[in-house]
């Protein structure tokens, strides 16, 4: 009985000159983003059950402008990181760029920056040094990089972590929080709304590189780079188009882009 004998292509390839196919990286289609909803003026849900703000309004310019089909998917955003790791999504809106997120994520470029502050009560006033915030009621939303700055810089405050910010604005109204720790921007929107006119911004502007980063950007899961790379152009377009600041002052008197 004959012997038939099987041999490999990745054997004989390089004898034949023949070199094996690379796989060429593509893009998602759709690509999905992962959004809280729950941030205004940067995302939330309105009442019938759709995403918007400035993060929805740049990422479909983004997309527009790189051709690209995008949807969003709400996450929660403690959630946020395992989410992109697992695939439920492929690119996270608004994450602050910081060295311990990128042990876990890859970033494109930033798309906006802030300062950050607290925002309390008008007529209150502490001494803004971890001796003079001891036992002060700090609130802040989990997981977002305010937390690992009280964490490491004020560690005798008594930090409350929320969901959604909207919660910790709640207690501070119901006296069970003295200040609420975030970005400017958004404590802006607060501010400015008739809820905050009861309220003030508190001690100096916090910006250290070790806890704030560069700005914020948008994650996506490691090696995926010509996802980040393709996204990183979009802003770019849009920044160099001016659709950027169109989009900007429809919802801060000011840019937020930063320098």
């Amino acid at each position: 009985m004959a012997r038939s004998w099987i041999i490999s292509l990745a054997l004989i390839g390089p004898l034949l000159g023949l070199t094996p196919a690379v796989a060429q990286e593509t893009l998602p289609d759709p690509v999905r983003i992962g959004i809280e909803g729950a941030y205004p003026p940067f995302n939330f849900v309105d009442t019938n059950g759709k995403v918007q703000g400035f993060d929805v309004d740049i990422m479909n310019a983004i997309c527009a402008a790189e051709k690209i089909r995008c949807e969003f998917v709400i996450q929660d955003w403690d959630g946020i990181i395992p989410g992109l790791q697992v695939g439920k999504y492929d690119v996270i809106i608004g994450l602050g760029i910081t060295e311990e997120r990128k042990k876990a994520v890859d970033f494109t470029d930033k798309y906006w920056a802030t300062e950050n502050r607290f925002v309390g009560r008008k007529g209150k006033q502490w001494d803004y040094t971890p001796e003079g915030l001891k036992d002060v009621v700090i609130g802040l939303q989990g997981g977002a990089w305010q937390e690992a700055y009280v964490k490491g810089e004020l560690p005798e405050s008594v930090m409350r972590t929320y969901q959604t910010l909207e919660q910790g604005y709640l207690d501070m109204e119901a006296g069970r929080v003295d200040l609420v720790f975030s970005d400017t921007i958004l404590l802006f929107d607060f501010l400015n709304s008739n809820r905050g006119k009861d309220y003030e911004f508190k001690g100096p502007e916090y910006d250290d590189p070790r806890y704030f980063g560069p700005g914020v950007g948008m994650g996506i899961r490691k090696g995926e780079n010509l996802l980040r790379d393709t996204i990183s152009a979009g802003i770019h377009k849009v920044r160099a188009s001016g659709e950027y600041k169109t989009i900007n002052d429809k919802y801060f008197p000011f840019d937020i882009y930063g320098e």
